[in-house]
């Protein structure tokens, strides 16, 4: 967790802000400096139904992509045979 917030402490906001700048302008120019972006997206269930809740996606470019993904990535599992169907009692709890 702690690479993690790490980078997240870059972040930085992906859409314009009127409480953070007073115009798009400096946004625009402070986005530069930056490899990390922040947004956040609507959450969804597993049935891809939206949710009131917000979910944090932060974004990766430049160098930080691969700082990341050499710290970050230990094993990389294909799991595609693990998929499961929902079952007729989980699609009734969604």
């Amino acid at each position: 967790m702690e690479l993690y917030d790490e980078v997240l402490a870059q972040a930085f906001p992906y859409a314009f802000n009127q409480d953070l700048y007073a115009s798009e302008h400096p946004w625009r120019q402070a986005s530069t400096v930056t490899n990390v972006l922040l947004q956040w997206d609507p959450d969804h269930n597993p049935k891809v139904k939206e949710l009131s809740q917000r979910a944090i996606q932060p974004g990766l470019r430049g160098n930080e992509i691969a700082t990341y993904a050499k710290a970050a990535i230990l094993e990389i599992i294909d799991v595609s045979d693990l998929n499961v169907p929902f079952d007729a009692d989980c699609n009734q709890r969604l």
